[in-house]
This record gives C-alpha cells, structure tokens and sequence, in this order.
C-alpha cells in the first residue's frame, strides 16, 4: 500500500510541477503579452495625440483665419466710419463757415450802410456849414461895405 500512495503523491507532484511549468510560462510570456497589449494601446494613444494634434491645428488656422477676416472686416467698418465722419465734419464745417461768411457779409453791408449815411449826414452838415457861413461872411462884407460907404458919405458931409 505504501507504493500506492507514493505513486498518487509522485503523480500529484508530477502534476504540481507541470502546472508549475505552466504558470513559468506564462510568466515568461507575460512581458511579452503586456508589451503587445500596451504596444496597441500606445499607438492607440499616439494615434489619438496625433489626431487631435491635427484638430487642434485645424481649429486654430480656422480660428486665425476667421481672427483675419473680422480684423479686416473691423478695419474696413472702421476706415468707412472715419471717412463719413470726415465727410460730416467737412459739411458741418462748411456750413459754419457760409453762416459765418453770410453774418459776416450782412456786418459788412450794415456797416458800409451806416457809414454811407454817417458821410452823407456829415456832408450834409458840412455844406449846411458851409453855406451859413458863406451867407455870414456876404452879411459881414455887406455891412463892412456899407459901414465903408457911410463913413466915406459922412466924410464928404464934412468936408461940404
């Protein structure tokens, strides 16, 4: 019975190594089975970083074109406000200038207006003036004369 016993115990080590055997061998090829596992994986992530890479690219040329197109559009808007606001001040200006230009010319009229009066006023008074004292100056040699006369009369009264 003891040789029984020996050939189950020896048959189950027989068995024990041979499972042993195998979970070497498995061991053995586990490196090589996570280095093929992680080997898709890796390119899996690589694959993924390289397309997202090209999205992100893709979005930013998207994004610096459309940047462009609204700084050119904005420079164009703004180019366009600046020349009508120019046009309005140029107009605003110009009419602030004929309505200043147009007061200015009715001051002027006014003037000459008044001035050509004050002349004539004063020409006026000036032969107005002028004939008072040409009619004193004839009453005076009128009188000078007559004084003259009378007194040359009364000398010849005296001496007749």
């Amino acid at each position: 019975k003891e040789s029984n016993p020996r050939s189950a115990r020896d048959a189950l080590m027989i068995e024990l190594i041979g499972d042993l055997g195998r979970v070497n061998d498995q061991i053995t090829a586990l490196p090589s089975d996570i280095k093929y596992a992680i080997e898709g994986s890796l390119k899996l992530i690589a694959d993924a970083v390289e397309q997202t890479e090209k999205s992100v690219e893709e979005v930013l040329e998207k994004y610096r074109a459309e940047i462009n197109a609204s700084a050119k559009t904005e420079a164009q808007n703004f180019k366009k406000l600046i020349a009508q606001t120019k046009n309005e001040m140029t107009i605003t200006l110009a009419e602030d200038a004929r309505d200043k230009n147009h007061t200015l010319s009715v001051i002027m009229v006014v003037l000459v207006i008044f001035s050509t009066l004050f002349c004539g006023c004063m020409l006026g008074f000036l032969y107005y003036t002028q004939q008072k004292h040409d009619e004193r100056i004839e009453r005076y040699t009128e009188a000078y004369q007559m004084e003259q006369t009378v007194g040359h009369l009364e000398k010849l009264k005296i001496f007749n």
